[in-house]
């Protein structure tokens, strides 16, 4: 008959050997050697991406890690609005144009952008530019008034708020307005007697 103490110091004594004898586990990140790519032929059926084998680096933030500040060398993207051609996403620290007219409507190129990290860039912002500081989320929708692609307004959290962006300069687009003091998850554009409203 085998007594409690010499069982619990058997089982002790396997645990400590299997702990010992397993090589050390570490976690995977998508830096890791991931490189994002379109999905196989095989996977398309009726909707086909416009881009196949590896994404262009502009559209590819597999590289981010969860460590770096979610600005516009790791946009973790929020929404999208197409008015003529032009896409306007929103990302969390700002807001990009695309040009997705004609030849590139498959294969769109980033003409502009405007990020809460590069100073300057917005009215306002939550933490000092060039800093990462606890905000990690801050702008979270886009939208332009049905079938205009030269005015555009962003939502997000205190101060950027709601701002509304002058967007006939693509590559540069101009903010005109800011509230700094609501927050707002989510916002429509539409144009009601030739006028532009934004709702929050």
């Amino acid at each position: 008959m085998i007594s409690k103490s010499s069982a619990s110091y058997s089982v002790l004594a396997l645990i400590l050997l299997v702990a010992s004898s397993a090589p050390p586990s570490h976690a995977q990140s998508c830096i890791d050697g991931n490189i994002a790519s379109a999905a196989p032929a095989g996977l398309w059926g009726a909707l086909q991406p416009g881009v196949s084998g590896v994404i262009p680096p502009a559209r590819d933030s597999t590289d981010y890690t969860g460590q770096q500040p979610t600005n516009f060398r790791y946009p973790q993207w929020s929404s999208l609005d197409v008015e003529n051609g032009w896409v306007f996403t929103s990302y969390s620290y700002g807001m990009q144009v695309w040009d997705a007219r004609g030849t590139q409507a498959l294969d769109p190129i980033l003409t502009g952008s405007r990020d809460g990290f590069r100073c300057g860039e917005w009215l306002d912002w939550p933490v000092p530019c060039n800093s990462t500081g606890e905000a990690r989320w801050v702008i979270w929708d886009i939208d332009a008034p049905p079938g205009k692609d030269n005015v555009v307004a962003a939502f997000g959290d205190p101060p950027a708020s709601l701002s509304i962006w002058n967007t006939t300069t693509k590559a540069s687009p101009a903010a005109k307005y800011q509230d700094i003091a609501t927050y707002y998850k989510a916002g429509w554009v539409t144009t009601i007697n030739s006028r532009d409203y934004a709702f929050a």
